[in-house]
């Protein structure tokens, strides 16, 4: 019997936080009515006890049911910033619900679901546990996205991120089953690798199924060209949806990537590479080009993740433990300048409407002086501006590209770079430099507490970058021990 427990010990923080999920569902049936904001608070408790919960769990590289689930060092830093995002994802909805925008208590309990599936992508070991997750996170998403739903553009949102992730998820497994049959009938990780690493002739049937799930995975990291639904479902969904889909779901299927591309596919970068190469420039060179054009501000965030997608990618790229380390890196000082810019246009609310059109923050420094500061560094960081945190995550991934002598991906990096910056400019010389518009509402307590936790690292992270460049070595350094 204990030799039973102690195999639930890696996948335990899931179990507690599936369990707790459900428990949720019947308080919210039984309390009495608006009770949005007492659910959000108590879910976010939860969810930062499993996030103490993984902090404590072993480091060692421990696999549960038959090896379908992995535990290190690797998931369980990127489940912490799945988390940590999630719970302020979360904080920030409690101002949502205070503004009683919306009367119903689902949108918490749906947020903790979707954090499930994706700590299940994370430590997922074998390619239908990776789908599983995949499914488990996805699900939660769709009613997320149309939680709105007197609203149209909410359920086209909704609509279209339902239609394009079956799509994707269809991909994906069409490509796990081209793997599946190619192999001789493996679909675990630790046994896919040790078979290509052993010199296993590459049939072309089994390069296409890798293409496949690269293909199936760069939707649900919305790389170009598998872009098309974050845009619109960014601008339709409600704005605490957003925030939470622009970091935490990216994070989480960016985690199982690079577990892919560095476990069972690891020898076969020949067949992967020049995709990733493409993905990234292509994600850097569109996105950055259309940040110029938007007018609406949650649809510019949708490219701006696109960008920082791209970017990401550079490390994928270049793989090896540099490469690895330089992507997480990126993806941990991404996670506080995007729910820090998220966190500015969630208090863009007058008169209890949100206003999302770039142009209502013309003269915003005349008005809202602390808020146009936060939100000019963020922009500063975002565009990768020195000494803000974003330029080192950005500087980083530059250098590992140039080592590995990737220069024409470095060089797109750079002047994509510029064009971004030139987009982050124009919104700060709208907030300083023209006529002053309607102020925005006076900021919430929830939306005070997230910019301070997030602004913290931002500014500050150039004073000791040691923790963070030791951490994230070790983190890449546990893919490579089997």
């Amino acid at each position: 019997m204990l030799f039973e427990f102690k195999t639930l010990l890696p996948i335990f923080p899931e179990m507690f936080l599936s369990f707790m999920a459900l428990m949720m569902l019947l308080v919210g049936v039984f309390m009495k009515n608006n009770n949005e904001q007492k659910i959000g608070w108590i879910v976010a408790i939860i969810m930062f006890i499993t996030f103490c919960m993984v902090l404590n769990v072993n480091r060692e590289r421990i696999t549960a049911f038959n090896g379908l689930f992995v535990s290190d060092s690797f998931s369980i830093f990127t489940k912490l910033m799945v988390l940590a995002s999630s719970v302020m994802s979360l904080v920030l909805a409690q101002d949502w619900f205070k503004r009683k925008v919306f009367r119903r208590f689902e949108y918490p309990i749906l947020l903790m679901l979707s954090a499930v599936g994706m700590m299940v992508m994370i430590s997922a070991n074998n390619l239908m546990t990776a789908y599983l997750g995949l499914e488990l996170q996805s699900l939660p998403l769709y009613l997320m996205a149309s939680y709105k739903k007197a609203g149209v553009k909410s359920s086209e949102a909704g609509a279209k991120l339902f239609i394009l992730n079956i799509i994707s998820s269809c991909i994906f497994l069409y490509g796990a089953s081209l793997v599946y049959g190619f192999s001789g009938g493996m679909t675990g990780f630790d046994e896919l690798s040790k078979l290509f690493a052993s010199g296993f002739s590459v049939h072309l049937g089994l390069s296409a199924g890798v293409i496949f799930i690269v293909a199936g995975m760069a939707f649900k990291v919305a790389a170009v060209p598998f872009h098309m639904w974050a845009p619109d479902v960014f601008e339709g969904a409600p704005i605490p949806a957003s925030a939470f889909f622009s970091v935490a779901p990216i994070i989480a299927a960016m985690s199982l990537f690079i577990r892919i591309l560095t476990g069972p596919f690891a020898s076969l970068s020949d067949c992967w590479q020049p995709l990733l190469i493409f993905l990234s420039a292509a994600s850097m060179i569109v996105s950055s080009i259309a940040t110029i054009k938007q007018t609406n501000i949650k649809r510019l965030m949708a490219y701006c993740i696109i960008f920082y997608t791209g970017y990401a990618l550079i490390g994928l790229a270049v793989g090896g433990k540099e490469g690895i380390a330089g992507t997480l890196i990126f993806m941990f000082i991404y996670l506080f300048i995007n729910i820090g810019l998220f966190s500015v246009i969630v208090s863009m609310h007058k008169d209890n409407l949100l206003s999302e059109d770039i142009e209502r923050l013309l003269g915003l420094s005349g008005k809202n002086p602390v808020l146009s500061f936060v939100f000019a560094l963020l922009l500063l960081s975002m565009a990768g501006v020195p000494p803000l945190a974003g330029f080192f995550g950005r500087f980083y991934l530059l250098g590992v590209a140039v080592d590995a002598g990737m220069y024409g991906l470095a060089i797109i990096g750079v002047l994509s770079s510029i064009v971004f910056a030139f987009s982050c400019i124009r919104i700060i010389g709208f907030m300083y430099f023209e006529e002053p518009d309607e102020g925005f509402d006076e900021i919430g307590n929830p939306i005070r507490i997230v910019l301070s936790v997030v602004m913290i690292p931002v500014v500050l992270l150039f004073l000791n970058l040691s923790p963070l460049l030791i951490i994230t070595a070790k983190v890449a350094d546990s893919l490579y021990v089997q």
